[in-house]
């Protein structure tokens, strides 16, 4: 049966690296809503893949490996993209977030030995609370215009819950391999730019270009790659915990970069979602806390040993 394990140093610096980078990825984003959606996929996964190059040995995947990963990646970030270019707000980015919950709950489902403790209910429960008082400002009473990018957030969501508790039952491979797969990615979204509604070509302006380039070097590029190495290398009921403090970081980002207005209900939605992340992963604080346990050292351990395999010979003899 799986363990409740903290997902180790690399895999908890992992997470970490994803969870800064991709705060910036919102803030980033509503930079080029004025780009039709599948041309910032496509762009944003090329120059990824491109970026990754210096990895190319090790992207010999499994077939289904590389397809799952290509799709997946261009999907979910074509969903990104089309919602916040129908409502460009911190609610939809909040709905967003909501993918860390759905990786909790999905565990035990997806993943034969795993179950839910009473502290990720709870951190599930406490996070939703954050994220329902943030949205709409604590009113939820969402707009017909802002509608279809809410369901949009909630579709991607749940895909992208899907695609990172999959990637633990796919073949074991390099995490560097996710260059190919974010290539794979932009080829497929490239052929979309003149086939979707609303596609076709937009040459982008010179801070439209460093908005691409430092979405696809940072929170595509690097952060997939981070991404695939938390999820494979720790229990991902604690990985999603600690990235539920992402709507808390890119939340700020987006008020601070894109001077949307503050207020208390969403500070304190954004505090209750890091309360809730924290109480999911209590199992990564508890061994810091623990007494260590008695260890013998080998030759004590073998004497110890020895002493009670001769006691009955001693009584014998006597």
């Amino acid at each position: 049966m799986a363990s409740a394990s903290t997902p180790g140093s690399a895999g908890l610096a992992a997470t970490l690296v994803t969870l800064i980078l991709w705060s910036l990825t919102a803030s980033l984003t509503l930079q080029l809503t004025h780009l039709p959606p599948a041309e910032v996929v496509a762009v944003t996964f090329l120059l990824a893949g491109l970026a990754c190059l210096p990895f190319v040995r090790s992207w010999r995947v499994p077939l289904r490996t590389f397809l799952m990963c290509s799709l997946c990646c261009a999907a979910y970030r074509l969903v990104f993209v089309e919602a916040f270019t129908l409502s460009p707000h911190v609610e939809t980015n909040l709905i967003f977030g909501l993918n860390t919950v759905l990786i909790v709950l999905f565990s035990p489902a997806a993943l034969p030995g795993y179950r839910l403790r009473p502290n990720h209910i709870i951190g599930v429960v406490v996070g939703c609370a954050g994220v329902v008082l943030a949205v709409g400002y604590g009113h939820l009473h969402p707009t017909i215009r802002d509608l279809p990018a809410y369901l949009l957030a909630i579709g991607g969501a749940v895909l992208w819950a899907l695609y990172s508790l999959a990637l633990k039952r796919l073949p074991p491979v390099a995490s560097t391999s996710m260059g190919g797969s974010l290539l794979g990615a932009g080829l497929i979204t490239s052929a979309l730019v003149w086939t979707l509604p609303g596609a076709g070509l937009t040459l982008p302006t010179a801070t439209q270009w460093t908005s691409l380039v430092t979405l696809a070097i940072g929170p595509t590029a690097i952060a997939y790659i981070t991404w695939d190495r938390a999820m494979k290398s720790g229990d991902p009921r604690i990985v999603a915990s600690i990235m539920n403090l992402g709507p808390l970081t890119s939340t700020l980002l987006i008020i601070v970069i894109n001077h949307q207005p503050m207020t208390w209900q969403l500070m304190l939605g954004a505090v209750i979602v890091v309360v809730g992340s924290f109480i999911g992963c209590l199992e990564m604080f508890q061994r810091y806390f623990q007494p260590p346990a008695l260890v013998l050292p080998a030759d004590a351990a073998s004497a110890a040993a020895l002493g009670d395999a001769a006691a009955p010979v001693a009584d014998l003899v006597a």
